[in-house]
C-alpha cells in the first residue's frame, strides 16, 4: 500500500510543479526570419527594438553587429526569442555575445568593419 501512495504522491508533485513552469518562446527553423540591421543612432542600444531597421545603412564603421537574422513579432525584431541550438540563449544574448567577441554567429551574420 505504501508503494501505491508514494507513487501517487510523486505523480501529484510532478503535475503540481509542471503547472507553475513558464513557457519560453523558442525560435525554430520554420519561424519567419527577417534580416535586420543594427542602427544604434535610431534607438537606445542593443536591447531596444528601435535600434534595428530593415534598411541597410551599410556595414561600415566601428566593429558592431550589423546584419542580424532574427524572428519577427509585431513587425519588430524579436529580441526575446530563444535561439534554436543554444542553451536557452535569446536573440539579444547572441547579439551581445557577437559584439563582445567581435565575431559573427548564427544570429549576427556580419559585423561592421
Amino acid at each position: 500500500m505504501k508503494k501505491y501512495l508514494l507513487g501517487l504522491f510523486a505523480i501529484a508533485l510532478a503535475v503540481g510543479f509542471s503547472a507553475f513552469t513558464t513557457k519560453h518562446h523558442i525560435a525554430n527553423k520554420k519561424a519567419l526570419f527577417t534580416t535586420y540591421f543594427y542602427t544604434p543612432s535610431s534607438g537606445s542600444g542593443e536591447g531596444s527594438t528601435a535600434s534595428y531597421s530593415l534598411n541597410d545603412p551599410g556595414c561600415e564603421g566601428s566593429a558592431l553587429p550589423c546584419q542580424i537574422d532574427a524572428p519577427t513579432v509585431d513587425q519588430h525584431i524579436d529580441l526575446d526569442a530563444v535561439v534554436a541550438g543554444t542553451s536557452g540563449q535569446t536573440v539579444l544574448d547572441r547579439i551581445q555575445a557577437a559584439d563582445a567577441a567581435n565575431t559573427a554567429n548564427e544570429t549576427v551574420i556580419t559585423l561592421k568593419n
